[in-house]
């Protein structure tokens, strides 16, 4: 399913309006990450949430930004940007995407099974992460680097997960690769949940393990 967001001038309000389309939430969030970080000075393009933005449109060619030779040649064949009628046009295709979650650094969040919505992350207390159908327990994700708080993440960034109960502790990975809370923490990102964590076991005593690229897939809730 493909992800549909709209982009408009910040210079007026009847011009220069644009829908972009993108394989998915992930590839619009890194491409924003890379024109904040690496390409236009921040105040040229605003992620005012995962679906609106908004640009300089006297210094960012939005609509042929990944032409070949410009900034964002990377995206070619990623998004598409279709420019839209000014403010006295009749026509305003709308869309409608499936449920998401904005990835801020810094926000709480419970992380769900994608093959089966009924489980989730539970810390029981005794300092072991499980899979669970009955409990979940909700964990406040941060960018390792805090000079991003309050930013997007994307799936390279390095993250922390700590229970909301607790900020000074986080998950790492025990040598039998499975999840634990510890005092120390550990080194994983956020496109970790992808592919690279796999739930095994029986029962009430189903762990959270690394299982790096045959894992299954996790998303966060908001």
């Amino acid at each position: 399913m493909v992800f549909f967001a709209y982009a408009k001038t910040n210079q007026d309000d009847a011009t220069w309006r644009y829908i972009i389309v993108a394989p998915n939430m992930n590839t619009l969030d890194f491409f924003w990450y890379r024109q904040l970080h690496e390409v236009k000075p921040a105040a040229e393009l605003n992620r005012e949430s995962p679906e609106f933005y908004t640009f300089n449109s006297n210094n960012i060619d939005l609509g042929r930004c990944t032409y070949t030779g410009h900034d964002s040649h990377e995206f070619m064949n990623k998004l598409i940007f279709t420019l839209l009628d000014d403010v006295g046009g009749r026509q305003w295709p709308p869309f409608i995407n499936d449920e998401h979650v904005n990835r801020i650094s810094g926000n709480t969040f419970y992380i769900r099974s994608k093959s089966d919505p009924r489980v989730f992350w539970y810390d029981k207390g005794d300092g072991k992460i499980y899979a669970s159908q009955q409990g979940r327990t909700r964990f406040r994700i941060q960018n390792k680097n805090r000079a991003l708080e309050r930013e997007v993440m994307i799936n390279s960034d390095s993250i922390s997960i700590s229970p909301v109960s607790n900020k000074d502790v986080e998950i790492a990975i025990d040598q039998d690769a499975g999840l634990h809370i510890s005092s120390i923490g550990g080194e994983m990102t956020l496109g970790d949940l992808k592919s690279n964590f796999l739930s095994l076991g029986h029962g009430d005593n189903i762990r959270v393990t690394q299982n790096k690229d045959n894992g299954e897939e996790w998303e966060l809730v908001a």
